[in-house]
């Protein structure tokens, strides 16, 4: 009997970890890594909508913006040097504290977020 109940706390937890990942919103667009020198190309939105910019260990976003099909989101190098996500002339600060990977993501055409 007791092993029936270990068998059933794993598939319990492995249910859980699944619903979990499941969970994280939108769709990865552009994504830049801490791991690497070279900043990804920027990304011309293309579906009008809601778009966040993400830390790869939060579920919660850093900022989220309604933009326009021709508007420009990705990463660059801020005035001082460091690394920052930006939409269009907007610039966020990347300020997870676990994160080596941010992302921006489309959460589609309507939701949160405020118009650029």
């Amino acid at each position: 009997m007791r092993s029936g109940h270990w068998k059933l706390g794993a598939v319990s937890l492995i249910l859980f970890t699944l619903a979990a990942c499941a969970t994280k919103p939108g769709v990865k667009l552009v994504t830049y890594s801490e791991q690497t020198t070279d900043l990804p190309k920027p990304f011309k939105v293309t579906q009008p909508g809601s778009y966040g910019l993400y830390p790869d260990d939060g579920l919660t976003a850093i900022e989220t913006l309604r933009l326009r099909p021709g508007d420009t989101i990705g990463f660059r190098h801020a005035s001082d040097g460091t690394i920052v996500g930006f939409a269009d002339d907007k610039e966020y600060k990347l300020t997870a504290v676990l994160a080596t990977d941010y992302s921006w993501k489309y959460m589609g055409k309507e939701g949160q977020g405020e118009a650029k």
